[in-house]
């Protein structure tokens, strides 16, 4: 079978739709080895990959507004785990991200007391690295202001989306909720 100009196509497979295509995705198929349904107009701005497919009655089943929901808050959630990566990878070096918490401990410490008994660890660092242990310690303390600052920014951002998409009454309001990065990340 030969793909049209213009039209969209499902492949059913296990009575769902599989994946969504044009001509330039797939111009032709052998319809023994797949089954390939036309979108009319209407199904274009509703089917979606996962959806069911009625064999019988050769229909879509539109999801369910909890299915909905739940697959939102899918997209929602892993958004917000690649940015909080993102940002990982940007302050905390990966070396570093065992020592991070104690590091962090013994920063404020020792900028709290000026006493460097409550920063043994940073002390041996910051002899190896050739600074100052006030030096360091408060580079410490910085990055773990940019690092929380982000993430509480990121935690606040997520839970408004995941409440909107839990309030929604239909799933117009729940195609209204986008992740748009606080932090440019895409």
């Amino acid at each position: 079978m030969l793909a049209q100009e213009g039209k969209v196509y499902a492949i059913i497979e296990n009575a769902k739709v599989k994946q969504l295509f044009t001509k330039e995705d797939i111009p032709a198929w052998n319809e023994r080895n797949i089954h390939v349904v036309e979108l009319s107009q209407e199904d274009i701005t509703q089917v979606r990959e996962g959806d069911g497919y009625d064999m019988q009655n050769n229909r879509f089943i539109p999801p369910t507004l909890e299915q909905v929901k739940n697959d939102h808050l899918y997209y929602v959630n892993n958004r917000f785990e690649n940015e909080i990566q993102f940002i990982k990878n940007e302050l905390i070096p990966q070396d570093e991200i065992l020592s991070w918490e104690l590091q962090s401990k013994e920063a404020s410490a020792f900028l709290e007391q000026n006493d460097s008994t409550k920063a043994p660890f940073l002390s041996i660092l910051a002899k190896e690295r050739g600074e100052e242990l006030h030096d360091l310690a408060t580079k410490v303390k910085e990055k773990n202001t940019a690092y929380n600052t982000k993430l509480f920014t990121l935690i606040g951002y997520r839970q408004k989306l995941s409440k909107a998409i839990q309030n929604a009454q239909s799933i117009a309001d729940i195609a209204k909720v986008h992740y748009i990065s606080p932090y440019g990340f895409e």
